[in-house]
């Protein structure tokens, strides 16, 4: 990984994965938090934004590889593989949320139909999952980030 302003590789990769979280803990709020009616443009969108995220993920665990000392690497991937972790919830809940059978309207009259051209219809949003923390204190940063995502805000 090149620097191209002499800045030191570790603070750099800090600043990036700090970024990424940050990223991830926004859509992850979007879509954990969805209520009332919801464009399937909107969650089309979503999930290209977490499937970028993950190549961004990935990406920055190669780099991780040329510029985090040995000794700091371990924690680094650990808090990488939560990122993705998190990603893949999102990703799943999205996908789950797009499928043809949840999108439904109603007539006039109050009765359901299928309809999967309209712009706003009406999605049956599966429960929210609830954070749970381990007991391990170096869980407790990406727990308490997920907790205030997802209940909190």
């Amino acid at each position: 990984m090149a620097t191209g302003n002499g800045a030191d590789p570790m603070v750099e990769l800090l600043g990036r994965r700090k970024a990424l979280k940050t990223k991830v803990t926004r859509v992850e709020r979007n879509v954990l938090t969805l209520t009332g009616e919801v464009s399937r443009a909107y969650l089309e969108v979503q999930l290209e934004l977490v499937e970028k995220m993950e190549v961004d993920i990935i990406a920055f665990e190669d780099d991780m590889l040329l510029g985090v000392p040995a000794d700091q690497y371990d924690v680094q991937a650990e808090e990488c593989g939560l990122l993705l972790e998190r990603c893949l919830v999102v990703k799943a809940t999205l996908k789950a949320l797009l499928q043809p059978a949840l999108w439904t309207t109603f007539t006039d009259a109050g009765v359901a139909i299928n309809d999967n051209n309209r712009s706003h219809i009406g999605v049956k949003l599966p429960k929210l999952p609830t954070p749970h923390l381990s007991g391990h204190l170096h869980e407790w940063i990406s727990f308490l980030d997920r907790f205030v995502a997802a209940i909190h805000n």
